[in-house]
């Protein structure tokens, strides 16, 4: 099992797809095989028949690799973004594009935010609808993502204003407003949807054009509360949510689809390998992950993504947070924080452990203490998608319509959206193509090979 845990794509490789010529020796026409010294013509012909299968099988490879590289870069567009210091990439957004707002003032008809626009957002990205993240490289905590005059079209109509949208609102493009319309309308849950009368420029962070599928693990009996986190947003977890049973490992292609996402909400073992390797392999092939109050202590100490050498739990009940990363998917909230204890609400690296290069804090503790409350760390290349470890603190913010308590659930469902990579799952949208061999190098004390296949995304694969 030790030697399954190094299970990683090669971030020091880019040649991980070995494309293996067919063997020809079966196609060769029997007057063709190799013939005797004497004939001379037969023997013209061979060789010029080969020259032919080497031609054909060289466009056959650049086939295959041009293939592999529209797979590769289409999923690693805007994904250079997910640690501190993003760079901006700005776009212009058209007069008639629709905004899904995400802050407390445009978003909040309940009278606190509305988390069913997670919901709707979920529901346009099924739909096949591509949606685009709005981040402000380099904003403060609740800073302004962009400000353009709109007109409210949903749930009803107001006239037009002048709106700052910030918290990471959703954009659909204006090509898509209208197929985007019949699926608001029939979404209902008062969610409020914007319709710009101007054209602005924006930060997008991510366009999103991938399915979620979501596996909740239920160790401990405790996926409950992650599944009410994706139920109160309106999430169809009989269809895109599945239940991982208690000390089952993840499988990555489970009932042929596999996961964009994983979480567990609260595990408190110190002796599981086989789960938490499982984990660190999805990670490290492309998936993102969320482990919340004590099961960040499992994840850290036995997979060591965050630091050298593990966490302790510290749990200081201090009720002023300090935030940081405020342009990171993972902390777009509007307001504070609650402090919602737990078994694990806030640690800190061990005394003889460091934090990686590859790890950021986003709400911690009062300044002149060190402690975490939430952090994320990106496992693979920043070049490319996807393999992010989130951590969030704290037991269960599913207890009360408090913007402090949702803030926290909007951090759970913002590491949904954040996008997979191409390796994470077996169907990644909105690509399909043949399944296509492909080997992948396994780094650890045992050497081996992975052997999966990408079809938009990766089928089932193992260690060997």
């Amino acid at each position: 099992m030790e030697s399954l845990k190094k299970c990683i794509l090669p971030d020091d490789d880019l040649n991980i797809f070995n494309v293996i010529p067919h063997s020809s020796s079966n196609m060769t026409p029997k007057f063709m095989k190799e013939p005797s010294k004497s004939n001379k013509h037969n023997k013209s012909i061979l060789q010029l028949f080969n020259g032919f299968q080497l031609i054909a099988e060289r466009k056959k490879r650049i086939f295959f690799l041009s293939f592999v590289l529209l797979l590769h870069f289409n999923n690693k567009i805007e994904a250079q973004n997910e640690l501190p210091s993003p760079a901006s990439n700005l776009m212009l957004i058209k007069n008639g594009s629709l905004v899904i707002a995400m802050d407390n003032t445009t978003q909040a008809i309940p009278g606190y935010f509305n988390l069913k626009a997670y919901g709707l957002i979920n529901k346009l990205l099924q739909s096949n609808i591509p949606v685009k993240w709005a981040i402000t490289s380099g904003k403060l905590k609740d800073g302004i993502d962009f400000s353009a005059t709109a007109q409210r079209e949903f749930p009803s109509v107001l006239t037009s204003s002048s709106y700052n949208f910030k918290a990471g609102p959703f954009i659909i493009d204006s090509v898509n407003a209208q197929n985007a319309r019949t699926i608001i309308s029939a979404w209902g849950s008062n969610v409020a949807v914007y319709r710009l009368t101007q054209n602005v420029t924006v930060d997008i962070r991510y366009t999103l054009n991938f399915k979620p599928r979501i596996a909740v693990f239920n160790n401990g009996n405790n996926a409950k509360i992650h599944l009410s986190y994706l139920i109160e947003a309106g999430f169809d977890t009989s269809t895109y949510v599945r239940v991982i049973p208690e000390l089952q490992p993840l499988n990555p292609c489970q009932n042929g689809s596999g996961f964009s996402f994983a979480s567990e909400a609260h595990w408190d073992d110190q002796t599981d390998t086989a789960v938490s390797r499982s984990v660190y392999r999805f990670v490290k092939n492309g998936g993102n992950f969320l482990a919340a109050c004590i099961s960040i202590r499992l994840y850290e100490n036995d997979d060591t993504l965050h630091t050298t050498g593990g966490i302790d739990a510290i749990n200081d009940n201090y009720n002023v947070f300090a935030y940081s990363n405020a342009d990171l998917p993972f902390l777009q909230i509007d307001g504070q924080l609650d402090n919602i204890g737990g078994a694990l609400h806030n640690w800190y690296k061990k005394t003889t452990s460091n934090y990686r290069s590859s790890h950021y804090s986003v709400v911690g503790a009062p300044t002149g203490l060190p402690y975490e409350t939430a952090a994320g760390a990106k496992c693979i290349p920043n070049t490319m998608s996807g393999g992010n470890m989130f951590y969030l603190g704290g037991h269960s913010y599913g207890d009360k319509n408090v913007n402090a308590e949702i803030n926290g659930r909007r951090m759970y469902l913002n590491a949904v959206f954040v996008p997979p990579g191409a390796a994470a799952y077996c169907n990644l949208q909105p690509l399909a193509a043949t399944l296509l061999p492909v080997s992948v190098r396994c780094k650890g004390e045992n050497n081996g090979t992975i052997t999966t296949n990408i079809a938009g995304g990766v089928a089932p694969y193992k260690c060997t």
